[in-house]
């Protein structure tokens, strides 16, 4: 298992500040796969690295693009944190699309993927995204405001996109 700093290392490597104070930067040498750094979120324990995908999902295409490669790696339970965590980056980005233009943070690399898999039946995306919540619920065995969990992510990558524009400018 890849271990908890290292995870945020990498993730620091590639613009992804989630988890910067997570640990104090190891300057891990060791490379790691992006599927492995994926996967390597999705079987941790701690439920904000876990939470760490959707930041890492909605900030990188690169990222994103190996969530198939990870779920190839992961066991049961990693397999459907990695599907949960895709499918509500991408109805985030949906549902908070005016505010990732507004913070200058393209999202549209990311498709759905999964939403078919997970038998999601809802009308509109936010009622999509209650449904992942509820499934995820389920799945990892852990009542927990998920809904909620997985808006606050969101708006983490929107506050964090908002004050690098402004640094920008200065």
């Amino acid at each position: 298992m890849i271990p908890a700093h290292a995870l945020a290392d990498a993730l620091v490597q590639k613009g992804i500040h989630f988890l910067a104070d997570y640990a104090p930067r190891s300057h891990t040498t060791e490379a790691y796969s992006n599927a492995e750094i994926l996967a390597g979120l999705a079987r941790q324990k701690d439920a904000r690295l876990r939470l760490a995908l959707i930041p890492a999902f909605l900030s990188s295409q690169e990222l994103a693009s190996h969530s198939a490669q990870a779920i190839e790696i992961s066991d049961k339970s990693g397999r459907i944190t990695l599907k949960v965590y895709y499918t509500a980056a991408f109805l985030l980005s949906k549902i908070y699309a005016a505010d990732f233009r507004a913070a200058g943070k393209a999202t549209d690399h990311l498709g759905d993927r999964f939403s078919k898999e997970l038998n999601l039946s809802g009308a509109t995306d936010k009622e999509r995204l209650r449904e992942v919540a509820a499934l995820y619920e389920k799945a990892a065995g852990l009542k927990a405001n998920w809904l909620g969990t997985f808006h606050y992510a969101a708006d983490r990558v929107i506050r964090r996109s908002m004050k690098e524009l402004e640094w920008a400018k200065n």
